[in-house]
């Protein structure tokens, strides 16, 4: 990433791969705070994994319960971006598979809106959750169903609150300006399906 270099700044890729439609991504930032990149990256990851797997010390809905049994979650990628030529490295994801029988088309997602508070588009940000199963949907409206919804909100709110309790806080970065970040404080998540971008948010 070219400059300007942000104190802190840490960019998480969450990796997914599904058997037959092949990898997408999310992309999240971190501040690290007095941690390392590394340091900051694990949290994430073990955080993450929390949500998706279910438990942690909040103990989250576990995520994968939306997903088609056909999902994985292969692994996280992370690079400093505090300075030029930042480190970067490699975690590994989960043997848990989706645990829901049945897809949806593979292109319609779930959007997590991440909230900090402060009005304007540079600061929020969005995660597409794609590879949904069946269960999601409420057939009678052809919108995702409000327990579903309500339960990847929910494991949003904790993913938040048990990352920061880490010392490392999901923020939504902009390259506005000399670019910045800022804290998220709050997940919105609709009923209304969106497209996944598989290219990476």
């Amino acid at each position: 990433m070219p400059g300007p270099y942000v104190p802190n700044l840490v960019r998480v890729t969450v990796k997914w791969n599904h058997a037959f439609h092949g990898p997408s991504s999310n992309v999240l930032h971190v501040d690290r705070g007095a941690k390392t990149a590394q340091e900051a990256a694990e949290d994430f990851a073990d955080t993450w994994g929390a949500w998706y797997e279910g438990g942690g010390a909040f103990g989250m809905v576990p995520m994968y319960q939306l997903l088609d049994q056909d999902t994985q979650l292969t692994g996280f990628s992370w690079q400093d971006l505090s300075a030029a030529g930042g480190n970067v490295g490699e975690l590994p994801g989960y043997s848990l598979g989706g645990g829901a029988s049945g897809q949806l088309p593979p292109d319609l997602a779930v959007v997590v809106s991440w909230r900090t508070g402060i009005g304007g588009p540079s600061y929020r940000g969005r995660s597409y959750i794609g590879n949904l199963g069946y269960s999601v949907l409420d057939a009678s409206k052809g919108t995702i169903a409000v327990p579903k919804a309500l339960q990847l909100k929910q494991g949003a709110d904790l993913f938040i609150t048990e990352l920061g309790a880490t010392g490392t806080l999901l923020v939504i970065y902009s390259r506005m300006g000399l670019g910045g970040m800022s804290t998220v404080n709050d997940a919105k998540v609709d009923t209304h399906f969106d497209v996944q971008r598989r290219r990476g948010d």
